[in-house]
């Protein structure tokens, strides 16, 4: 496997120092006393014109053999190049040959006014290029003399055209060297690798077909089989297929680059699956959608003066995207530690070199003796991948072949551990056997343990119910209302009114710490301990009289953890006196702006010292206020502001002032209890209770 990858690495590197080979000179050179070195000219021409009609024409000097559309009026046409040339006596009487190029597109090159040869087709109602193809024609000896000669082309321009290459008259030995070794690189070279990357692209589908989970086999098989496609088009006029035969060649280049954009789109979903890269859905349905896009465009391009001119600015425009995007995700790939994204990123290489001296040979130098070097750059990228896939597939059966001879054992442990198990399950279920009957035994203990409990409870909370009030104290100077509901039967909250002769002095309302029987017994204490106290010292002021309530407290309770906390209310006319021992505030309503405020001193909390502790027995501050008609007081347990929702969040004392402000100061004191426990409930989602709840409503009504 580390061979593999190793390999993976090496061939594009073999396929580099090839095309450096070539680029480095090691062609070989052009025969000695090589004549045809002279200055080229042009003249434009007609369709149905002759070599000898053409030799009297007035030929114009050119500067350079690239972009000779440009010379030709709306760049379609007829254009006829010529030079002179004086061959070496030492050639004359031999076998020669002529090597011409590359003419882009078409050719019918003659010498002295005879026809040597021709390449592609080249009629004004259909053409089909051969511009990758470098020309050789034998010439005859009897055309040459010994004076100046002149070798003329006649080239068809479709809005594209030019010469280049190297250009000779030789012996016919050195010529077909030249021009076997130009050919080979520039066409024989590409068949082979478009061949070698078809068949491999068609293997991986193949892989796909048999297991199409792995969707890396077939975008890869798609990149090989659609560059493949591409690549025909470096070769397509050597083949004996006669492709002009049954398609056109602005067809056939709208098949060729639009196979290009294909192989974008596919090579940016292979890097993702291969790298196992997780990108946003959107990303894939825009490769795929741009992708075609281009192919629409080029599809649509009504003639070949538009293919020609925007086929490079249309391919650019998917490469370069592809190029940024892919080199990102594998460099981050790589960054994060992915060894095959490093080991990608090293078999990019080449082919990074590759395209970087296309685009300066072919882009900036308009090099046209220069081979086209991204496509074998790309098809050794494509076979360092394959060795990268063939790794991962070596890797999978390795496995494989590991689990089958590791199976039989892995069952006969499997099968052992299984038997030691169901003797231990055995074993198991005789022991449950036996404590079903003690937990059938021990569950009937509980169940009448837990009615005797429930009765108690029960039996409690009755008791409780019975000692307060049932109902809302009837004055003439107060509308009271009040909603008590304990969370689980026996109650922590306390409430209590005070009358005399019919009118309404004083209330109460305690909250002892915890929840169950414990807190609901403790009440009673507290009950007791605030009738006598309230009742017996009427004439003490609220907050001794808190102080003293608090010192019965401690004594009674002893020893017990529960803490206290409460509020005391004496009315006398327009006047209230409120005591609070670390209770939730009281708030007051106003009968005319309807505002709730809560009711505090000047300075500081109106809140003093929970009850029942020995080491807080500290003095309590006490606020007298104010009260007109109109006007309401509001009591409530820690069941009201700490009711919470799904998420948590607490019904809370603001929102509580908040709602309580918005009530109409004109609804009676039990229509508010009514609103504010619906907004609560609206708040919970649900009228199930997680402490107990106690609110109590007082409405001055003279």
């Amino acid at each position: 496997m580390k061979t593999l990858r190793a390999t993976g690495l090496i061939a594009p590197c073999i396929f580099l120092a090839i095309a450096a080979a070539i680029c480095s000179g090691c062609a070989p050179s052009l025969p000695a006393g090589n004549p045809i070195t002279g200055k080229w000219y042009y003249a434009l021409g007609r369709e149905r014109d002759t070599a000898a009609e053409a030799a009297s024409y007035v030929y114009r000097p050119l500067d350079s053999l690239a972009n000779l559309e440009k010379r030709v009026p709306r760049g379609r046409g007829i254009l006829w190049l010529r030079t002179d040339f004086s061959p070496n006596r030492s050639l004359l009487g031999r076998r020669l040959s002529y090597l011409g190029g590359i003419v882009n597109p078409t050719d019918i090159t003659y010498i002295n006014g005879q026809e040597i040869g021709r390449s592609g087709i080249a009629r004004s109602d259909q053409f089909f290029s051969e511009w990758n193809t470098y020309r050789k024609y034998d010439v005859p000896a009897s055309i040459l003399h010994g004076g100046i000669n002149t070798l003329h082309i006649r080239m068809f321009v479709d809005h594209e055209g030019s010469l280049g290459g190297r250009f000779a008259l030789g012996p016919q030995e050195e010529i077909s060297q030249i021009y076997a070794f130009e050919n080979f690189f520039r066409t024989d070279l590409n068949a082979l690798i478009a061949a070698v990357i078809f068949i491999i692209g068609v293997y991986h589908l193949i892989l796909f077909v048999y297991r199409p989970g792995d969707r890396s086999n077939l975008y890869y098989s798609l990149i090989c089989i659609f560059f493949s496609l591409y690549q025909t088009n470096f070769f397509i006029t050597r083949t004996p297929l006669n492709a002009h035969h049954f398609i056109s060649y602005i067809a056939y280049q709208k098949v060729v680059f639009s196979c290009m954009f294909i192989t974008c789109g596919c090579f940016v979903l292979f890097i993702n699956s291969f790298l196992k890269v997780r990108v946003p859905r959107w990303v894939e349905i825009i490769t795929t959608a741009y992708a075609l896009l281009g192919v629409l465009v080029l599809m649509a391009a009504p003639e070949y003066r538009y293919v020609a001119r925007y086929h490079r600015l249309l391919i650019a425009s998917m490469v370069l995207p592809v190029s940024v995007y892919v080199t990102a995700v594998i460099t981050y790939s790589a960054i994060r530690k992915n060894r095959t994204a490093r080991t990608v990123l090293m078999g990019a290489a080449p082919l990074v070199a590759c395209v970087i001296f296309d685009v300066v040979t072919h882009n900036i130098m308009t090099g046209l003796d220069f081979i086209y070097l991204s496509g074998i750059g790309f098809s050794a990228f494509l076979i360092s991948i394959m060795f990268f896939l063939a790794n991962d597939f070596v890797t999978y059966h390795n496995e494989i072949e590991e689990l089958n001879v590791t199976l039989d054992r892995k069952v006969e442990e499997r099968t052992e551990e299984l038997q030691k198990a169901k003797e231990a399950a055995e074993k198991t279920t005789a022991e449950l056997k036996k404590a079903h009957g003690d937990l059938k035994s021990l569950n009937q203990e509980l169940a009448t343990a837990h009615n005797a409990m429930k009765r108690d409870m029960s039996m409690a909370a009755s008791v409780q119910l019975a000692l307060y009030p049932k109902r809302a104290p009837e004055s003439a100077q107060w509308d009271t209302a009040f909603l008590f509901r304990p969370m689980s039967g026996v109650s922590g909250d306390l409430y209590d009114f005070f009358l005399a002769d019919g009118r309404l002095y004083g209330a109460a309302l305690f909250d002892v710490s915890g929840h169950g029987i414990s807190s609901g017994l403790i009440t009673m204490i507290v009950k007791s301990v605030l009738l006598r106290n309230f009742t017996g010292y009427r004439d003490l002021q609220l907050n001794q009289l808190m102080y003293r309530i608090n010192g019965e407290l401690v004594r009674e309770m002893g020893e017990v953890d529960n803490y206290i906390t409460g509020v005391l209310l004496r009315f006398a006319d327009q006047r209230v006196e409120y005591v609070n021992a670390g209770h939730a505030d009281l708030m007051m309503k106003s009968g005319t702006t309807g505002e709730a405020r809560i009711v505090a001193p000047r300075e500081g909390s109106a809140r003093g010292q929970f009850l029942g502790i020995d080491a807080m027995n500290d003095a309590f501050p006490m606020v007298r206020f104010q009260i007109r008609r109109g006007d309401s007081i509001l009591l409530y347990s820690d069941g009201l502001v700490e009711g919470a929702d799904a998420a948590g969040e607490q019904y809370g004392a603001e929102r509580l002032q908040a709602f309580y402000s918005g009530l109409d100061p004109a609804l009676t004191a039990e229509e508010q209890i009514d609103a504010i426990a619906a907004d609560l409930y609206r708040h919970t989602g649900t009228d199930a209770l997680r402490d107990d709840l106690t609110i109590i409503l007082f409405k001055k009504t003279e």
